[in-house]
């Protein structure tokens, strides 16, 4: 799936590791099939860890039936992810 997402963080601060809360709204796109896509949008919620030159976000976004784009069915969708990433000085 493809996501964006707008959001805000709070820094709860610590000393050798800093974490953070975010939230905020995403739109994700999930294939189907080849060039078919089905939409769908709604609020986001994060953690974050640094640890270093390391970072780590846990994100799950909840998108509600009424705002999937797909006819096929009455339900509401859950995306999470974990992106892990360095940082070079």
């Amino acid at each position: 799936h493809l996501q964006m997402d707008v959001t805000a963080s709070y820094e709860l601060g610590g000393s050798a590791f800093n974490t953070w809360v975010e939230g905020g709204a995403g739109v994700l796109g999930l294939p189907v099939q080849f060039f078919d896509w089905e939409y769908a949008a709604g609020p986001v919620v994060g953690l974050g860890l640094d640890a270093g030159a390391f970072s780590f976000v846990g994100r799950l976004l909840w998108a509600p039936d009424a705002l999937l784009s797909s006819e096929r069915a009455d339900v509401s969708v859950v995306a999470a992810s974990l992106t892990a990433g360095i940082r070079f000085r």
